[in-house]
């Protein structure tokens, strides 16, 4: 199928995300929210294009470390009383779903984390690594950590994946910034 577009490429499955049903009961369920709520699913949808097009371009720690300059700007006009964390964790799953494609783990965890850190809570993404079954090579895997505990994804994720370190726990040397 060359010359195709995009999405004529993709399977049905991937199909039925832009059909008229799903966006019809995607815009019920967007107009059901709270408007603080939709105002943060609309940017968490932007964000998702800023995120992906970064990490394209440039390195993971060059990514996380100019989110990080962004965000007390973020955090100067974020309303006093922030959304709990794992409300914005759903929306940030909402708005991956409302994707023009379909975000990976590391562009959904620096998603989660930057929406964390704009709304003034702690958290921190973690990165792992597994053998395949095949022994062809490695599988790595994105999530997000809130006090130790998963909160983007299965919280079983560290014994499935080996945990590596973290950005913020490498020296200040080691950083490519």
């Amino acid at each position: 199928m060359r010359g195709a577009s995009p999405l004529a490429r993709n399977s049905a499955i991937e199909r039925v995300r832009f059909s008229p049903i799903v966006w019809r009961r995607r815009t019920a369920r967007f107009l059901a929210l709270p408007w603080r709520e939709r105002r943060n699913l609309v940017s968490f949808v932007l964000g998702f294009h800023l995120v992906a097009g970064a990490l394209r371009f440039w390195q993971y720690q060059k990514v996380v470390a100019a989110l990080q300059r962004t965000t007390g700007i973020l955090m100067r006009r974020a309303p006093r009383n922030p959304l709990p964390p794992d409300r914005i964790v759903d929306l940030v799953d909402m708005s991956s779903n409302a994707a023009m494609w379909r975000p990976n783990c590391l562009q959904r965890s620096v998603m989660v984390w930057w929406a964390l850190l704009a709304a003034g809570w702690d958290s921190e993404i973690r990165f792992g690594a597994r053998r395949r079954s095949d022994g062809s090579g490695f599988d790595f895997h994105a999530w997000v950590e809130r006090s130790g505990e998963v909160i983007n994804d299965d919280p079983s994720i560290g014994t499935v994946f080996i945990p590596l370190s973290t950005a913020t726990e490498l020296p200040p040397e080691a950083r490519l910034m």
